[in-house]
């Protein structure tokens, strides 16, 4: 998937223009707060940021730095928190254009659109502080559940339609411990409502949400 696939039509036509009902203050709190269980302050590198949500709510406790693929949406967020203490660079999670490293990177439903995804990876790996916290949020195709998203699903960017075991196998293969597993439920209710939680069980959940910590070695 390049750019150009990224950029306002695609939000318009997934998202409905990521409309409030998708981007609910709740749901980056609700992620906000698991990563704080790990991270109190520190420096935060989000990879594919869209409009701004989590940033909205992290930059409280931390310092952020937002990437994404699409232009558009970088600008969507300057106009909608222009007060918001952050830097926004436009890149795509394969290239990241940082020499330094960050205590905690996040990355909330987005590798599942990077056809590159281990070198998307390396490139995680390769920022992350020793003993540094990586959070990602990202939809599973295993188990009945996950099996009626894939037929639900008709966003064509989605590239990598894995179980929620290979998600975490790579995240180990990467030298990384898990720390936590939730199940995570979101539903767009007849339009209007957008309804968005995490529990702790997370082997029949459509999507889960991973906290794991670098190795120190």
């Amino acid at each position: 998937m390049g750019r150009e696939d990224f950029e306002k039509g695609y939000f318009e036509k997934y998202y409905e223009g990521e409309a409030a009902s998708r981007s609910s203050v709740h749901k980056f709190r609700t992620y906000s707060a698991v990563l704080r269980q790990h991270l109190s302050s520190g420096s935060v590198l989000e990879i594919g940021s869209g409009y701004g949500g989590f940033i909205q709510v992290a930059s409280v406790n931390y310092h952020i730095v937002g990437t994404d693929i699409s232009a558009d949406a970088l600008l969507e967020v300057r106009k909608r928190l222009p007060e918001t203490p952050m830097n926004l660079v436009c890149a795509g999670a394969t290239a990241l254009p940082f020499n330094r490293t960050f205590d905690a990177i996040v990355s909330l439903d987005c590798l599942e659109h990077v056809e590159e995804i281990e070198q998307s990876f390396d490139e995680i790996s390769r920022l992350q502080t020793k003993n540094g916290i990586l959070m990602i949020v990202v939809p599973v195709y295993d188990t009945l559940v996950g099996k009626l998203v894939e037929i639900l699903d008709s966003d064509e960017t989605h590239v990598n339609k894995w179980s929620r075991h290979k998600w975490l196998a790579m995240i180990n293969k990467l030298g990384y411990s898990t720390l936590k597993v939730y199940g995570a439920w979101r539903y767009l209710v007849f339009g209007k409502w957008y309804i968005n939680f995490i529990v702790p069980f997370w082997r029949i959940s459509p999507a889960i949400l991973v906290i794991a910590r670098k190795s120190s070695t």
